[in-house]
């Protein structure tokens, strides 16, 4: 609301309303204590009647805070950061801040670009989602003081507070549990081979199949770029390859609802001929017909506690690392294999 003259109604103007001081209402438009109690609902009438709205960037450059937290994910593309996305900005609308949201499209000189820039946009935190960066690029926010948090970071990074989950584990878990319906010729569509994440599923993966008795055949392994086209095409390859194949453990859910298309336009029925499974568990793995089978990474939990960790400055004590629990999501995308596999030979 502006005034008649068209111009926004001035700090002066609502404490010459209230019957307060200057001071006094700057105190309330920026929720500082040590304020009567009828004063402040004075001073919030006033504001509101006037339709007062206190300058935000003049505050910034008074207390170097910008009351915004700066969320960078590797790609706006894959439905699993949406749900990252709106628990940093379910925390921050709690706290009365803002969100800026960047897609740094898996490339560290892009993602390092935007670093930089939100630390020249004085942002109160930064959240790296899946960062490829190195410590060196955190620099900028070390110098200025700025809080960082890194999910499920590539590499180590001591500058930040980092969440995340055991990949490995929760791939071995997997493993086990399609073992246990009967399936012996597991094959899998891998992620971007060069991420520490797509390393250690793999491995999950590998050490599952040793603990059953059954050698790894690096030929069972596509890549899927993380992507449902990418991993379209390695499925098809690895079905036609590998005939017997029985199941497909996919590394993320994007590229098994692309293993699943790929089955389905082969002829396979899903899961009677042939199980597929993910990892990530977004919205759609619930929704797709058949639903998928998948690991659930709580990323809406970590979205939110990346938030209170930059709100409460905790995240200020870089080098600590939490890691949070996954677990196995049974749907109908798998079930046991369509005949006994035959006993394996050692």
């Amino acid at each position: 609301m502006t005034t008649l003259s068209g111009r926004h109604p001035t700090l002066r103007e609502v404490a010459r309303r209230a019957r307060v001081s200057i001071k006094t209402v700057s105190r309330v438009a920026n929720g500082e204590p040590n304020v009567a109690g009828g004063t402040r609902a004075r001073v919030l009438a006033a504001i509101r009647r006037l339709g007062y709205r206190p300058n935000s960037l003049a505050r910034s450059m008074r207390t170097r805070r910008s009351d915004t937290i700066g969320l960078i994910v590797p790609s706006i593309r894959n439905p699993f950061y949406p749900a990252i996305a709106r628990g940093v900005e379910d925390v921050a609308r709690e706290h009365g801040r803002a969100v800026f949201v960047t897609s740094a499209d898996r490339e560290p000189g892009k993602e390092q670009h935007y670093i930089a820039l939100l630390v020249d946009k004085r942002v109160d935190g930064i959240i790296l989602g899946s960062p490829v960066v190195g410590p060196r690029a955190l620099a900028p926010a070390r110098s200025a003081g700025i809080p960082v948090v890194a999910m499920n970071p590539n590499v180590a990074l001591p500058g930040a507070f980092t969440l995340r989950i055991d990949n490995r584990r929760a791939a071995i878990e997997m493993m086990r549990f399609l073992l246990s319906l009967g399936h012996r010729e597991i094959s899998h569509v891998d992620g971007v081979p060069s991420l520490d994440r797509c390393r250690e599923r793999l491995a999950g993966y590998r050490i599952g199949l040793e603990e059953a008795g059954i050698a790894f055949d690096r030929d069972r392994v596509e890549i899927g770029d993380f992507d449902y086209d990418s991993a379209y095409q390695a499925a098809r390859k690895l079905l036609e390859r590998h005939p017997a194949t029985t199941c497909i453990f996919a590394g993320n859910d994007l590229m098994a609802l692309g293993t699943m298309a790929a089955g389905l336009d082969l002829g396979l029925r899903i899961p009677g001929d042939l199980s597929v499974t993910g990892f990530d568990d977004i919205d759609l793995a619930a929704v797709v017909r058949p639903s998928l089978t998948t690991v659930h990474q709580p990323n809406y939990e970590m979205g939110r506690l990346a938030a209170e960790l930059i709100l409460n400055a905790d995240a200020r004590r870089g080098g600590r690392v939490r890691t949070m629990a996954t677990r196995i999501v049974p749907r109908q995308s798998t079930g046991a294999p369509r005949a006994p596999a035959p006993p394996h030979t050692h």
